[in-house]
């Protein structure tokens, strides 16, 4: 039970008004807490499982020996072996164990044997499978790395940041947002900009941070990740025989297999000497470490959520720059043609455009104190108010309360 309440509340996010964007929360918010889940799943068992390996009877290896020895040093199969599964006993491994090589006519053989080396064997390729040694600390790292762009971002937009909280206080000073946030003497048109260009750098940082974390798993799972998805979408439509039988019944094998293999090899060199007795021997056994199973599930998981991450961040960046490329051009160069229908957002910059759009989301009554304020204080834009007041914003009819002592010709 309490291992399922620390769950919820990892996963528990409250719905509410943030700074950020909604496609960067799914980043900073849902991803971060995704990560730490699996990297709770990963690493349950990390502490108690271990790798069991087949011991002949007459071995004098104990085994606990071998299992922590082979846990330390690794499995492997063979690369050659990868696409010949009528041929195998478990996928990468050859039915016999002494069968160490090819012929060139790709044909299984004994590298060695009692007459010493076959010149016409050559040795298989050994792929060694680490990863359940630190894949659940990886995956707690990499989920800093998706909340890293929130704090460039609170770095940056520390004027919304306090925006939104004089917004959300009960006064409401209209003359104190309208001096500090709108006056080019605090706040100045270059750093306005800046803003506007650093907030392009955080959506550009977020769509980073998901690429890297996915093709840097592709890179530690030796490549197997990137198609993970799709091979995995593609085996689950196979019915059952096909999907599970291992040998004659299946073409290519499970994805999951391909990517974190269950079944191995591992070679252990035992030595030691006595008074009267020196003994040197390699021993080569076939383990399984079950939690890898664990770890594909997992793994296919985490592929969804990588994907969905990216595209999420993309549409997030292109969603910020169309928006700007919009009121660049589509306000103010259409709408400069057709001078009856300019509005404010034609004259102020980009950041105050958006200090605008967040007061209108959050309080309407609010966002038209502020307009009306801003004709009083910015003589640069008396008139062209008046103007957008009586043609793009006719939405404030009706919510707007005219404040004494402000003339309105």
């Amino acid at each position: 039970m309490v291992v399922v309440r620390a769950l919820k509340d990892i996963l528990k996010i409250k719905i509410k008004n943030r700074h950020d964007d909604a496609c960067d929360q799914f980043s900073r918010l849902f991803m971060t807490r995704v990560l730490l889940i699996a990297s709770f799943l990963t690493g349950f068992n990390y502490f108690s499982d271990k790798i069991s390996c087949i011991i002949p009877p007459g071995s004098n290896l104990s085994q606990d020996f071998v299992h922590s020895a082979c846990w330390i040093s690794g499995f492997y199969i063979y690369e050659e072996m990868k696409n010949k599964l009528s041929m195998s006993s478990y996928y990468g491994i050859p039915q016999k164990i002494t069968h160490e090589g090819l012929t060139e006519d790709e044909k299984l053989c004994f590298v060695r044997d009692i007459y010493g080396r076959d010149p016409e064997c050559m040795p298989m390729t050994k792929i060694f499978y680490l990863q359940y040694q630190w894949l659940p600390f990886y995956i707690g790292t990499i989920s800093l790395l998706y909340y890293m762009p929130y704090i460039f971002y609170s770095i940056v937009n520390t004027d919304i940041i306090s925006l939104k909280k004089a917004v959300d206080s009960s006064s409401g000073d209209v003359d104190a947002l309208v001096k500090n946030y709108f006056n080019y003497n605090i706040n100045s048109v270059f750093r306005l900009r800046l803003r506007v260009f650093l907030n392009v750098g955080v959506k550009l940082f977020y769509l980073v941070c998901n690429l890297f974390g996915f093709y840097f798993t592709d890179y530690l799972l030796l490549g197997n990740y990137l198609s993970y998805g799709f091979e995995y979408i593609k085996w689950s439509k196979l019915n059952s025989n096909k999907a599970h039988e291992f040998v004659n019944a299946r073409l290519t094998p499970k994805p999951g297999e391909v990517l974190l293999p269950s079944m191995g090899f591992c070679e252990i060199f035992e030595a030691y000497k006595e008074t009267t007795l020196e003994k040197q021997n390699a021993n080569k056994f076939i383990c399984e470490y079950s939690t890898n199973i664990l770890n594909q599930y997992v793994l296919i998981l985490l592929w969804f959520f990588f994907v969905a991450g990216i595209f999420i961040s993309a549409f997030g960046l292109a969603r910020n720059v169309t928006g700007h490329v919009y009121q660049l051009w589509c306000v103010r160069c259409i709408s400069g043609i057709k001078r009856s229908k300019k509005s404010i957002t034609c004259y102020i910059t980009l950041r105050e455009i958006e200090y605008l759009e967040f007061m209108k989301k959050s309080n309407m009554v609010l966002y038209g104190d502020v307009l009306r304020k801003l004709r009083q204080l910015r003589p640069d834009l008396h008139g062209k108010i008046a103007e957008g007041f009586e043609t793009s914003n006719n939405n404030l009819k009706g919510v707007y309360i005219p404040m004494q002592g402000i003339s309105h010709t």
